[in-house]
């Protein structure tokens, strides 16, 4: 793997530096990827839970102010899971 923590480009197309840095990461890639996983998550969340894994009260959290968030930390996880699976793989 990558020396870096986000698995090096996800489309790389070509050797030099420059080249391989444009363009999304393949953690980035594979946390687009699960969206849907993401969101099919927090939809049998409680209220509760939500408000827990966002570190505030439950009457501070707001289904339309925190969905996106939620949906992008449970997506980042998903992609540093399949980084660490891959990494395993490979050992």
């Amino acid at each position: 793997m990558s020396t870096n923590k986000d698995g090096g480009p996800a489309f790389p197309v070509g050797e030099t530096k420059f080249i391989a840095e444009c363009g999304m990461s393949l953690r980035d890639y594979f946390a687009a990827n699960a969206l849907k996983a993401a969101r099919a998550d927090i939809a049998q969340m409680t209220v509760g839970a939500c408000a827990k894994l966002l570190n505030i009260e439950v009457h501070q959290y707001s289904w339309e102010t925190h969905y996106y968030h939620l949906v992008s930390i449970f997506s980042y996880r998903y992609a540093d899971a399949m980084l660490k699976a891959g990494e395993a793989s490979r050992d």
